[in-house]
């Protein structure tokens, strides 16, 4: 996923080429096409898509693309709907079925979303506030939003034909002809079955770093004779108590810290 990019286990899908309308969301709403073009030329920016006047490649799937507002931003975020074809389509002359990419993602043998939630973040940071209080100490509680965080992982190299799509540029003159190119999505996009799946998987292995990191830092404070007494007896057997609880246990172990991550919406705002 890393290292050779994201997969969609659709590798079985059909060479042909698709054309499909955008939704409407890329032109009638959230500041219409100009604001669609600059959000285009900002992911183009970026490197998180390339454009051209003619088609890139063959096979190639233009998939209906659309832009959704970031809750309490100004910020817009491109999502693809690769559950199209939602009807019976099928191709010119040969009449091949068109299947939707979602469908076929799904027929893949995926892991399971192991993903934290507000409940599960909320009963740490509790676990830790009584930790903090057997020590005398604040807690401390940051939270971070993690802007295009899809777009973090790209591509396998060889599935790109199947991340097309047909987006609006700014025209000449101040922009007042229309202008449509076809384009290739190099980065995984919101739209795709597997998507959120993808991601918190990346989510988790970040958080298992953050941890490696920090259980480090705790073994080499805990054998520093100079910190000898940074905690408390009390402390102490609160954290000899919770190294003794199953591997099951979501909560926070032996450490005086911990991580959650997630990608699901909470109140309308990605964590």
């Amino acid at each position: 996923m890393i290292c050779d990019g994201v997969q969609m286990k659709t590798e079985h899908m059909a060479h042909q080429i698709v054309l499909m309308p955008n939704l409407l969301s890329l032109y009638s709403e959230n500041g219409g096409v100009n604001a669609a073009a600059s959000q285009m030329a900002e992911m183009q920016k970026l490197g998180f898509l390339a454009t051209f006047s003619q088609l890139p490649c063959v096979p190639f799937r233009a998939m209906p693309r659309g832009v959704v507002p970031k809750k309490g931003t100004e910020e817009l975020r491109g999502i693809g709907d690769q559950g199209q074809p939602r009807k019976s389509l099928l191709t010119r002359r040969s009449n091949e079925p068109v299947v939707p990419l979602n469908e076929l993602s799904r027929e893949g043998d995926w892991s399971h979303q192991n993903m934290d939630s507000l409940e599960t973040a909320s009963h740490n940071s509790a676990v830790l506030l009584a930790l903090a209080d057997l020590n005398g100490e604040s807690m401390v509680d940051m939270a971070f939003d993690f802007s295009k965080f899809f777009h973090q992982l790209f591509y396998y190299a060889l599935m790109l034909w199947q991340m097309g799509a047909i987006v609006p540029r700014r025209g000449r003159d101040g922009g007042t002809e229309d202008v449509l190119d076809f384009a290739l999505e190099y980065v995984m996009t919101m739209g795709a079955t597997p998507s959120s799946q993808v991601a918190q998987r990346f989510a988790n292995a970040i958080a298992a770093a953050i941890y490696k990191r920090m259980n480090a830092l705790e073994a080499s404070r805990w054998l520093d004779p100079r910190a000898r007494h940074e905690l408390t007896a009390a402390a102490r057997d609160a954290l000899a108590q919770r190294a003794e609880l199953p591997p099951t246990c979501a909560t926070a172990r032996r450490r005086p810290s911990t991580t959650s991550s997630s990608t699901a919406t909470t109140r309308g705002s990605p964590a």
